[in-house]
Formats: C-alpha cells, sequence, structure tokens
C-alpha cells in the first residue's frame, strides 16, 4: 500500500491509502483541537462539542420534540440559575432537579440516531473521541462509502447547536463527569498528572468540570467551532478499496471552500520538576494502590517526536516491563502483583513515564524504580537484552500497519505532530543503548517523580 498526500485549495490535507485486495475503507476526519485548546474557564470545551456533533435537529434526534421542549427549556432555565449561585449546598440542590429532568427527557430522545442512519447505509464502527490533542470522528465502511463520507463531512463542518440542545446535554455529561470521579483508576491517573504539571492542560481533565461545563453554552461552542473546525486544521484520512478522485471531489463539494486561521495556545513555560511530590486520597477500595509518574523533556514537533515517542517506550520496557530484572524482583519480593504496570505517554509539551498498581508499599517500588534506573543508566543496558526489547518492539509497530484503523490513526497523529510515520524503521535504527541509558539518567530521577495514591476510605 502507498499513501497519496492531497491539499485542496481550502487547506484541507487528504491522506489516502488504496489498498483493492479487501472491500472496506476505514475513514477518519480529524480536527487539531483537544483539551489542550480549552480555555481555563470552560475546561472540557473540545469534548462538549464533539459531544454535540450529531446529536441532532428538530426532526432529528427526537420522537416527539414538543413533549421534549420544554424539559429543555426547563434544565436551560435551571444551568442559569445555577451559574448565578455560589454556595456549594444550592448548586448542588439544582444539579440534582438538573438530573432528573435529564432522565425524563431522555426516554423522548432517539439515541444514537446519528450511528443508525450511518449504519442503514452500510456504515460500522461510527464513534469519535476528544483526546488532549485533537478530536477525531470514524467510521468503517464495506458499501456506500461515499454517501456515509457525506453524511460526516456535513455534520462535522455544518454544526447545529440550540440553547436547549447544550442544556440538556450538559446533564448528561455532568453525570458522566460525577461518574468517573467515582473511578479509583481514573482518579489516581489525573491526579498524577495534577501532581506533575504545573500548568499545562495535561493536568485537567478532558471533561472538564460540573462547574466549567455549566458555563458553556451555544454560542460557546459556535465560536469553538468556528475557530477550530476549519479545513486548515483538519485532515481527512481513508484506507481502503477507495476511489482518490470522488474522495477529493466529494471533499471539495461539501466542505468550505475557504479556511480560518490557526490558533495555537500558548502555556508559559513548564519547569522540569514536579507540582507535588505526592498527592493521597481516600476512596471506597480494598486495596491501596499507586502511580509513580516521571516527568519526561517533551519534544519538539516532527522526526523528534516519533523518535522520543519509541524511545520512551522501549527505555519503559527495559525499566520495568514484564521481562525486566526490576519487575521479577518486586514481584519475587510480594512488592508488586499482575496489577503492575507501567507505560510512556506523550502529547504536545508533554512527556511521562508512569508505572504503578496494587501495593501497600509504594514507596518501596518507586525506591526499587529510582536505583534501577541510576544503575542502568551507570553500568549500560545489557546488549543482548536491548536486542530482545528492540525486536518486540519493532515487530508490534510493524503489525499494528496491518490494521486498515490503526494506519488510518498513525497517519493522522503523523501529521498533526509533523513527522512522516512511514519513516519508522528508518527513525528506529537510529536509537542505541546509549540513548537508552540518557534517557533514564535525564527522566527517571527523584526530583522528577510524582506519586498518586488512593487508599482505603477509614
Amino acid at each position: 500500500m502507498k499513501t497519496k498526500i492531497y491539499t485542496l485549495h481550502n487547506g484541507l490535507k487528504v491522506y489516502m491509502t488504496v489498498n483493492k485486495e479487501t472491500p472496506r475503507v476505514q475513514t477518519y476526519i480529524a480536527v487539531k483541537v483537544g483539551s489542550k485548546n480549552d480555555p481555563k474557564e470552560t475546561t472540557g470545551l473540545a469534548h462538549y462539542l464533539e459531544h454535540l456533533m450529531f446529536k441532532g435537529t428538530e426532526s432529528f434526534g427526537t420522537s416527539d420534540y414538543a413533549a421534549e421542549k420544554p424539559m429543555l427549556d426547563s434544565i436551560k432555565a435551571l444551568f442559569e440559575v445555577y451559574r448565578t449561585k455560589t454556595d456549594p449546598e444550592e448548586r448542588r440542590a439544582i444539579y440534582h432537579r438538573i438530573d432528573s429532568i435529564s432522565y425524563e427527557a431522555s426516554k423522548i430522545a432517539i439515541p444514537n440516531e446519528y450511528d443508525k442512519l450511518m449504519a442503514v447505509i452500510g456504515a460500522e464502527g461510527t464513534n469519535a473521541f476528544t483526546s488532549n490533542a485533537m478530536t477525531a470522528y470514524y467510521f468503517d465502511s464495506t458499501e456506500h462509502f461515499e454517501e456515509n463520507l457525506r453524511i460526516l463531512l456535513s455534520f462535522v463542518s455544518i454544526p447545529y447547536f440550540t440553547d436547549e440542545s447544550v442544556a440538556k446535554e450538559q446533564g448528561i455529561i455532568g453525570q458522566e463527569i460525577r461518574m468517573i470521579e467515582d473511578n479509583p483508576d481514573w482518579q489516581i491517573y489525573t491526579r498524577m498528572l495534577r501532581a506533575m504539571y504545573h500548568r499545562h492542560a495535561a493536568r485537567t481533565s478532558i471533561a472538564g468540570t460540573v462547574e466549567s461545563i455549566a458555563e458553556i453554552t451555544a454560542d460557546t461552542l459556535y465560536d469553538c467551532h468556528k475557530a477550530f473546525y476549519t479545513p486548515a486544521n483538519m485532515i481527512l484520512t481513508v484506507v481502503g478499496d477507495v476511489d482518490p478522485v470522488h474522495v477529493i471531489d466529494l471533499a471539495n463539494r461539501v466542505l468550505p471552500k475557504l479556511s480560518g486561521p490557526i490558533i495555537e495556545r500558548d502555556y508559559g513555560t513548564e519547569p522540569e520538576t514536579v507540582a507535588e511530590k505526592e498527592t493521597v486520597l481516600e476512596m471506597e477500595v480494598s486495596a491501596p494502590q499507586f502511580l509513580a509518574g516521571f516527568k519526561c523533556a517533551p519534544a519538539a514537533e516532527g522526526d523528534d517526536y516519533m523518535r522520543a515517542a519509541i524511545l520512551g517506550d522501549m527505555a519503559s520496557d527495559i525499566l520495568m516491563g514484564e521481562s525486566s530484572a526490576l519487575y521479577q524482583r518486586l514481584y519475587e519480593q510480594g512488592l508488586i502483583n499482575p496489577s503492575f504496570g507501567g507505560a510512556f505517554e506523550m502529547m504536545p509539551g508533554v512527556a511521562y513515564l508512569y508505572a504503578g498498581g496494587d501495593g501497600k508499599d509504594p514507596r518501596a517500588v518507586t525506591d526499587a524504580i529510582l536505583e534501577e534506573a541510576t544503575r542502568i543508566a551507570a553500568e549500560g543496558v545489557d546488549e543482548a537484552y536491548f536486542q530482545r526489547i528492540r525486536k518486540a518492539s519493532f515487530g508490534a509497530n510493524l503489525r499494528g500497519l496491518n490494521s486498515f484503523e490503526n494506519i488510518a490513526v498513525t497517519l493522522t497523529e503523523g501529521y498533526f505532530h509533523g513527522y512522516d510515520p512511514l519513516r519508522f524503521p528508518e527513525v528506529f535504527d537510529s536509537i542505541t543503548p546509549e540513548d537508552i541509558t540518557a534517557f533514564l539518567k535525564t527522566n527517571v530521577t527523584a526530583e522528577r517523580m510524582a506519586v498518586s495514591r488512593i487508599v482505603p476510605k477509614q
């Protein structure tokens, strides 16, 4: 398969990977906007916009708009009162009423009508997501691909929001926020990020807070869409049995003819040190949990970004992967169990390595991680072990390209971060054992570590 890249007159990038051997198509339309772009006073805005993009109009998404509208009006009015209140008890009482009305309104709404519309004409896996760096909408199809693509591009480029639909969705998203806030896995991870970062948007939840989403109006959403959902800030990625000429023609006909300016958010300077060394939260859990995060030096866009991602993944595996000496030793000592795991993550302006799981003695584990990182940095990586990890990492990345979906995701992320993912073998070959030791020496230190703990309520 070969990937062809097109740039339309409106600035839209189109990545087309044609494969005629299989009669299916994976499609992504992604926007370079995520929680990193959210204003401080309205965190969750990008995610909110994704939620509302396909909710419908007066005739789409409801079984009885006349019956639903009074409920939507009540929700809207309650949110207006909510914004004027500062007393926590009053705000909670108002939100309880919003939840109740939202539940009744949901009985009239037709859930997933957009998904059903797409499925009727052959689409599968219709979904969307918002990350720190982008918002993506996608589907998989074996027939009527072009009609499905036309519908998707139309919805993305021509939003429809009302005060009523916005208020209704506030109730739904508010419920979701409270559900994830009760999840120990979510709490321990987000608290680790807040402990590591002083000001970067990585420390804020993609979904926002109940308070921040209450400030979002239809006008706010339209402003966000106008600012970011512009062709030059988007990429269309299509992989499979397609005719490039037809795809380009369709995109030209449906999407706006002109593009607006690209808006970037300035985060200021992020210190190398962490914001907080340790954070502890009591929750209804059966056993203590912990995550240790190491605040790594972020990479610039381009090949450096891809190289940093590969290097971080390999360093994580070498230091504390399941086949590492450290993992085996900690497991034999009873300091970790199968819940223990780690990974390396990156986003614009952010990079971190983390590990954790269940454990009553997180300090002993973190001390061991620091000691092992220091030892490897001083003595070097065992050559045979390095080659074993290198081979496994290379194979995993290549296997990922066997999937149409993974190809689409990889191409999309590569474009947004300024690198060509198909150059992966060349970049991969440039990484040496010395690079691993330098990474561990620089990043896995006590000064760069923040620990998040969840303990059982007393």
